[in-house]
């Protein structure tokens, strides 16, 4: 037995509409896509209601293709830089911006992405560690750079303040990024004491482990939080102690 089709009055012509599936064609700036809805399409004048499940997948389809014909991110693109910087969906929107249920609208397709958001979504799924620039304001930054005067905790290296966060993407002197005296792994947090300033390489090279290198300068004892300071000198220079580092005394 046939199933029999659902039919109602169209309210814009009067003409004869039928609940199935229909070719829905969407348009956005010349550009078409045709998928298939589920709704009440009217045979006379070609009106359709939609509602429910097959109205949202329509919006999403409709800000899908929007996306690409703007050159941004779609929702499920969105989900997976996400996901990728391990963040959830409430942290990425405090963190990134869009508030907290920015990033769940995103993904749904509730709300089309910004090309703003989209360039900020790709730089951070190119270069992840750029994330760190969006974690400390500025004053934090500052009193972590100060801590070691600006030098890298580890190798003594000089670090340019402006240049945080760029990871390895670039030969810029001086990259440095935020790094965690005791790993989290063994106790340590995210309160400031237990953060300093090291170079990448140095960060790179250490991973989730303490630091295993000495600041040498001149002889002196390492910069001032050092997990090594109170060694001997003798320790401090034996081979594979570190990179040697000549710095003026400040003035004062």
């Amino acid at each position: 037995m046939a199933h029999e089709v659902k039919t109602q009055p169209c309210p814009e012509c009067g003409g004869l509409m039928r609940y199935e599936k229909h070719d829905d064609v969407l348009e956005y700036q010349g550009h078409k896509r045709t998928i298939k809805t589920l709704g009440w399409w009217c045979t006379k004048c070609g009106e359709a209601i939609l509602t429910g499940d097959p109205l949202v997948r329509h919006e999403r389809a409709f800000l899908q293709l929007k996306a690409e014909v703007d050159g941004v991110l779609g929702p499920k693109e969105v989900a997976r830089v996400r996901e990728g910087l391990g963040l959830s969906q409430r942290t990425a929107g405090e963190l990134l911006g869009g508030g907290p249920r920015g990033f769940q609208k995103y993904e749904s397709g509730k709300q089309a992405v910004s090309t703003a958001m989209s360039h900020l979504l790709r730089l951070l799924a190119k270069d992840p560690s750029r994330l760190g620039d969006l974690a400390y304001s500025a004053e934090q930054l500052n009193e972590i750079y100060d801590k070691t005067e600006g030098y890298c905790a580890c190798c003594g290296k000089k670090l340019a303040f402006t240049n945080h966060g760029l990871g390895g993407g670039t030969n810029a002197k001086g990259r440095w990024e935020v790094a965690h005296r005791r790993a989290g792994s063994k106790g340590g947090g995210d309160r400031l004491p237990n953060l300093w300033a090291l170079c990448v390489e140095c960060n790179r090279d250490m991973s989730t482990a303490d630091a295993t290198r000495v600041v040498h300068r001149e002889g002196k004892t390492p910069v001032r939080g050092s997990p090594f300071l109170g060694r001997s000198r003798s320790d401090r220079d034996s081979p594979g102690s570190g990179t040697p580092v000549t710095r003026r005394a400040a003035s004062r």
